[in-house]
């Protein structure tokens, strides 16, 4: 879906939380095209409630 990756960085700094949510918006689409794929219903057969949840908050 995308060549990019997460980003892991620091967990107490605010603005490790900023990077983080650039590199989600920029990786968004990607992200939704994954939870739409027939490939999804097999991660969904392993934890449906939260496959659903990451669903929701995406699209």
């Amino acid at each position: 879906y995308t060549d990019l990756k997460l980003l892991r960085v620091a967990d107490t700094r605010f603005a490790s939380i900023i990077v983080m949510m650039k590199r989600i918006k920029k990786v968004k689409s990607a992200l939704i095209n994954m939870v739409a794929d027939d490939d999804w219903n097999f991660y969904r057969a392993v934890d449906d409630d939260k496959a659903q949840t990451i669903k929701r908050l995406l699209v």
